[in-house]
């Protein structure tokens, strides 16, 4: 029986709030939509803009909506020098290779929709002048001075820094060939690579997602300098076998700088209780980002075997 009674309570109370429900209709405003561009190039390929529609904000995020007449003008320097050509599903391509220390902009038209225009500036690649590697003990501790030690792959890259403000990216790619009595097998990945240098606590940003994975800083604290830096590499992220580790150092524009460091920020920021974050944005006219880069790679190579513990050349 008093199941039965604690039965009707609860459908009274239901049934209560239900009633006291009332449906309002709000009418949001639509926006008209604006241009997407997105765009990251270097000296090593053309250049290549991906074109899509913003979306609403009860739109979902899964459906992208594709540009596909649109009139894309490349400018360096300011000269017009082609139209970009479309290769469907949204992408357009130049047939020219951009060149370092010039401006590009690009000058997108779509009919029925607000023209949307961009500048960026390719920097100068670095110079990598030397690597020096070997293996060390890294300390972790935490607020509670407890710690653990992990065995790394660590890296000296020295190079030279030019004058004013530069911003830069360093990635690892590993390569590594593995076998055994069923084969050989090959793998290709990027993988994170981490700083302890002093000089960047506070002027950079380790990133680790899904799509990237890399270490990005400015030379706030070595401006204009023959620089040291220090990196490394925690050993379970690589395999047994034999392994080549890339090293790709770029210069980055200070766009790129930006829109990257925002780009992680928003995508760990889901959280209940984190701050919005709004990704870096230099169409104007509509979103999206469009800036250059240029690189610098070296590489060294080595085996890991399980009873070989100088595994570092």
């Amino acid at each position: 029986m008093k199941s039965f009674y604690l039965y009707i309570f609860t459908m009274v109370v239901v049934l209560g709030i239900s009633s006291c429900r009332k449906v309002l209709d709000v009418d949001i405003e639509e926006k008209d939509k604006k241009i997407v561009a997105n765009s990251l190039f270097n000296t090593d390929s053309v250049i290549r803009v991906h074109l899509s529609k913003s979306k609403g904000i009860l739109e979902d995020d899964y459906n992208i909506e594709l540009i596909q007449n649109a009139q894309i003008d490349l400018f360096e320097d300011n000269q017009l020098i082609e139209s970009l050509t479309n290769h469907g599903s949204g992408i357009y391509k130049s047939n020219i290779i951009p060149q370092q220390n010039k401006t590009y902009k690009i000058w997108i038209n779509v009919p029925d929709m607000q023209s949307a225009y961009a500048d960026a500036y390719l920097p100068t690649a670095p110079e990598i002048l030397q690597l020096d590697t070997l293996t060390k003990t890294i300390h972790y501790s935490d607020q509670f001075n407890a710690g653990y030690d992990v065995e790394a792959f660590t890296a000296s890259m020295k190079f030279k820094d030019p004058p004013g403000k530069n911003y830069y990216m360093v990635t690892t790619r590993i390569i590594n060939t593995y076998t055994d009595n069923y084969g050989t097998y090959r793998y290709d990945y990027y993988t994170m690579v981490n700083t302890d240098d002093p000089a960047l606590a506070d002027q950079s940003y380790q990133m680790n997602m899904s799509d990237l994975s890399a270490l990005v800083f400015s030379d706030e604290l070595f401006d204009n300098s023959t620089y040291d830096l220090a990196l490394y590499i925690e050993r379970y992220n690589l395999s047994m076998g034999h392994n080549t580790v890339i090293f790709s150092l770029s210069n980055i524009s200070e766009e790129m700088f930006y829109y990257t460091v925002s780009y992680f920020m928003e995508n760990n920021s889901d959280g209940p209780f984190s701050e919005p974050v709004i990704v870096y944005n230099n169409i104007n006219g509509g979103f999206g980002i469009f800036a250059g880069y240029s690189a610098d790679t070296t590489s060294v190579s080595f085996e890991i075997t399980y009873n070989d513990d100088d595994w570092i050349p």
